[in-house]
């Protein structure tokens, strides 16, 4: 495979900065005392427009909806009728689950799932590509555009320095994935096609030389951005590989190709690999023809999706739990948008507007948020649409953002999730996160850094971040080569200390502001850090 081909495939541009973190070396350290840097995300992507309202159906509007739906409708007796979520509920919030999803239903019924009701943005858009974008870079529906995925934007403000290991990484679609793109840096990879057992030797085994003398140019910059790639894809390609080889699952997957992808995220998490967010894809969602069979409604290719749905995130999570990470696992589903509530004469449904989302995990707040949507503003004068939304999409990931991940409220508003007039997505976060599992306000942070697990390194730098001088101090006796490296590799300034020493002054006032590592090696060992230049 030409390395080019393999890029292609393989990477995906995006955000953020990295820390240089050998496995299970090192540990990302907050500013405060706050542990919670072991979290993780997995995002499940319904691609194409998931039918929310055969997934779950509003019960107490069952006529409206089974006269909108004459030949799709869940029935609502016999062996094949929906299951009733949550009897506890008043009838006004009690939704019938599609028969397929009995995984779902034992989830809920121990604690793990939480539904959000009637998610969408303004002006939605009903265009699979464009409303994806716009998922994925964290904006509404305005004809105003963004480049970068705010994941890409979340990675770049939290972690500005380099790491060996991705922060994002993608499962399950060849394409690159706009969520994780950020402005600068290579911080995500696209494992589809691969074997993880074997990544690092497909992709050290590439070959070829760097161009030296890059021109200064578009097309220059588009050589050095690929050539970045290339040298980040060598770098996790060893990490990615060494979590996988020497974990293993504890429980067996059912045969779908989403049990697949999640059972992969299952056994990197368990090998120790310290992503931060795993992106994985169950596609066929657009349900125009053939969305139930005219025999039984309660099959055909939604209920096929469904099924594979609900058993493949059951099983991941029964698999961490037996591996004693579920804990730290959270889980998100999100389309695109949602189906009309009217069927068409293909025994399917038309792109809609509004969807409801999935969250999983011991740590969410089992139930359902919100209420059921209003069949009834589904006419013929709208195209028998539902855009009455009762949660931004951005709220979800606003409150995952904060409450799970720690993160600022200006970091949030101002760079991730930014809205015109000013307008904060972290006054209207949800609560589906379980109050002892939501990070205490006191320990929201602006910036992550990392330090030796072993507060008593031999090796201190001060201030962090750096202004112009730096101070670097040794408990022993130290000679050797100092380097400082960006996130590249490349070597920005070096020095040899020919006497032993404990101590120096290093000017940096020359270097631009972001992330680096110092490195120093001698004979007896070799110390490294992390630090940070303003």
């Amino acid at each position: 495979m030409e390395r080019r081909n393999f890029i292609r495939l393989s990477l995906t541009a995006s955000a953020g900065a990295l820390l240089t973190n050998p496995l299970g070396a090192l540990s990302l350290k907050r500013l405060t005392t706050c542990d919670f840097e072991d979290r993780v995300l997995v995002l499940v992507q319904l691609n194409g427009g998931n039918d929310g309202i055969n997934t779950i159906i509003p019960i107490d509007q069952y006529g409206i909806y089974a006269n909108l739906r004459p030949d799709i409708k869940i029935p609502d007796s016999g062996i094949n009728k929906f299951i009733n979520l949550d009897n506890t509920l008043s009838i006004a919030d009690q939704v019938g689950l599609h028969p397929k999803m009995t995984d779902f239903k034992s989830m809920y019924d121990d604690g793990l799932m939480n539904i959000i009701q009637g998610v969408s943005y303004n002006s939605m858009n009903k265009s699979h590509f464009r409303s994806t974008d716009i998922w994925m870079s964290g904006i509404d529906g305005d004809p105003s555009s963004i480049e970068t995925g705010w994941l890409g934007r979340y990675f770049e403000d939290a972690y500005q320095t380099t790491l060996d290991y991705p922060l994002g990484i993608q499962v399950g679609n060849k394409k690159n994935a706009r969520i994780y793109k950020g402005e600068h840096n290579h911080d995500s990879l696209n494992l589809t096609g691969q074997d993880p057992s074997g990544f690092y030797s497909i992709v050290s085994s590439l070959g070829g030389d760097y161009l030296a003398n890059i021109p200064s140019s578009d097309y220059g910059d588009k050589i050095k951005y690929i050539q970045d790639v290339d040298q980040f894809s060598n770098t996790y390609g060893n990490t990615i590989s060494n979590a996988f080889n020497i974990s293993s699952n504890a429980i067996s997957y059912p045969n779908h190709d989403l049990a697949d992808q999640l059972k992969t995220v299952a056994r990197l998490i368990n090998g120790g690999l310290k992503t931060k967010v795993y992106l994985v894809t169950l596609n066929g969602f657009d349900t125009h023809n053939s969305q139930a069979e005219a025999t039984d409604s309660t099959i055909g290719g939604h209920a096929t999706l469904l099924t594979e749905l609900s058993e493949s995130v059951k099983a991941f999570y029964d698999d961490l739990k037996a591996m004693g990470h579920d804990e730290r696992v959270l889980t998100s589903t999100f389309s695109e948008f949602g189906r009309k509530v009217k069927q068409n004469g293909n025994l399917g449904t038309d792109h809609g507007g509004i969807a409801p989302m999935f969250l999983f995990g011991p740590s969410v707040t089992p139930g359902i948020t919100g209420t059921n949507v209003n069949l009834s503003e589904a006419n013929s004068s709208n195209n028998w649409q539902l855009e009455s939304y009762q949660h931004d999409y951005r709220q979800v990931f606003a409150t995952i953002l904060q409450d799970w991940f720690g993160t600022k409220d200006d970091i949030v508003d101002k760079s991730i999730m930014p809205q015109a007039g000013g307008d904060s997505f972290t006054t209207k976060k949800i609560n589906f996160i379980n109050s002892d599992k939501r990070v205490d306000p006191t320990c929201y942070h602006g910036l992550l850094v990392d330090s030796f697990v072993n507060e008593n390194s031999p090796l201190k730098t001060y201030p962090n971040p750096i202004n112009e001088f730096m101070n670097v101090e040794f408990d022993v006796l130290t000679r050797g080569n100092l380097q400082i490296i960006d996130l590249t590799g490349k070597i920005v300034y070096q020095q040899q200390i020919n006497r032993p020493t404990k101590s120096l002054m290093i000017n940096l006032s020359h270097i631009p502001p972001g992330g680096y590592t110092l490195n120093i090696i001698s004979e007896s060992h070799h110390l490294s850090k992390n630090i940070l230049k303003n």
